[in-house]
């Protein structure tokens, strides 16, 4: 399947980003993976995604972030279990508008964890998450804690 997905809400509604399939290609013929951030003003210091998992039961996640501040920024992103106790925390340094992300799969995790994320940082950010399983895919925008 090739095509795109509209979204309508009967209610106000801000997209924080817009997911650009993987395998897509630009008029020049480059490609365009990853994903397009929109809706700068929206970010925060304190980002939370709820749900996080490396190798359980066939399911993966990964975040991607980016510093929609006009200053580089530094942070960190915080690694809880299920039962709220601090697993791991990886510091980031961001330009402006500087976009990194993380795959859970490539942290210091054991396969099976789920958890969750706190990505705090000196300036607003934004992020997203993806979750990869047997025959689908998923993904949520970060929750913004902190303006």
């Amino acid at each position: 399947w090739s095509g795109s997905v509209k979204i309508t809400s009967s209610d106000n509604a801000t997209p924080l980003v817009t997911v650009v399939n993987n395998g897509l290609k630009d008029a020049s013929g480059a490609l365009v993976d990853g994903y397009n951030f929109n809706a700068s003003n929206y970010g925060g210091r304190w980002v939370y995604l709820p749900y996080a998992a490396r190798n359980a039961d066939g399911r993966s996640t990964g975040f991607t972030l980016r510093n929609v501040s006009g200053d580089a920024i530094s942070g960190n992103a915080h690694y809880y279990d299920t039962d709220g106790a601090l697993r791991i925390s990886y510091p980031f340094t961001l330009a402006s508008a500087q976009v990194m992300g993380r795959a859970q799969v490539n942290d210091a995790l054991p396969d099976g964890w789920v958890g969750s994320i706190l990505l705090e940082a000196s300036g607003p950010i934004l992020a997203i998450l993806r979750e990869d399983a047997p025959n689908r895919s998923a993904g949520y925008n970060g929750l913004v804690l902190e303006p």
